[in-house]
């Protein structure tokens, strides 16, 4: 199942994925910003398939803000990686 086309628009995710990180009191997991997301866009957080494509389009997009030094990630408990706005 693929979301609908319109569920995110050039920019958007990047937009929301940083907005969230900046008012996270911590670093955060990359599925909890997935959740986040999908949350933002009124999609379904129980269909566990979608869960799991956006929480790879997430992933994705974090690691291009990570790259564009905007988000910084580190290794977190029990978790891959936990994700939080970089420093400057």
């Amino acid at each position: 199942m693929a979301p609908k086309a319109d569920w995110a628009k050039h920019g958007e995710m990047s937009r929301i994925c940083l907005d969230l990180l900046r008012r996270a009191s911590g670093p955060i997991s990359g599925r909890d910003i997935a959740i986040a997301f999908m949350t933002a866009r009124g999609m379904d957080t129980d269909d566990a398939k979608m869960v799991r494509l956006i929480a790879k389009r997430t992933a994705c997009c974090m690691r291009g803000l990570r790259d564009r030094e905007l988000a910084a990630s580190e290794d977190g408990p029990g978790q891959p990686l936990v994700w939080r706005v970089a420093e400057s």
